[in-house]
């Protein structure tokens, strides 16, 4: 969306705290696909974070990082990610539920397009879908 809006919306990413942080919660497709990021300590690490999170998804929006204390997570319920839309008075306008299971892309551009007439084309990014939760093995102990 960000690139099909050519300008006429302005999008920033705000990168919050490391979700799959080495030190903290692996997941497998981390793994798989070699990111092995501890949680940032210092702000210059978030940044390096950051930096390589853009350079990996080919991510072209203005990045910011979100000071170590998680203030903008916090006030804004970001955490792991989550869409906002804000009016050109900083208002919020929508919000998505939490991601990347509770977002939907399409529900973000129907916003733009609706409220400011964009032309943007279907939105691509649907959130993922879980499956029924994985029966637990019965506890052995007798």
């Amino acid at each position: 969306m960000h690139r099909a809006a050519d300008g006429r919306a302005r999008f920033v990413l705000v990168y919050v705290r490391e979700a799959h942080a080495l030190d903290e919660w692996v997941t497998p497709d981390n793994t798989k696909d070699g990111i092995a990021v501890p949680q940032p300590l210092a702000p210059s690490a978030r940044c390096d974070a950051a930096t390589q999170m853009c350079t990996r998804l080919d991510v072209t929006m203005p990045t910011v990082t979100d000071t170590l204390d998680d203030r903008v997570s916090t006030l804004y319920g970001a955490w792991p990610d989550r869409v906002y839309v804000l009016d050109e008075h900083g208002v919020v306008v929508h919000k998505t539920a939490i991601g990347p299971f509770g977002f939907k892309t399409a529900d973000v551009r129907e916003v733009l397009v609706t409220r400011w007439g964009l032309d943007l084309p279907p939105a691509t990014y649907d959130p993922p879908i879980l499956g029924p939760p994985r029966a637990t093995a019965p506890d052995a102990r007798p």
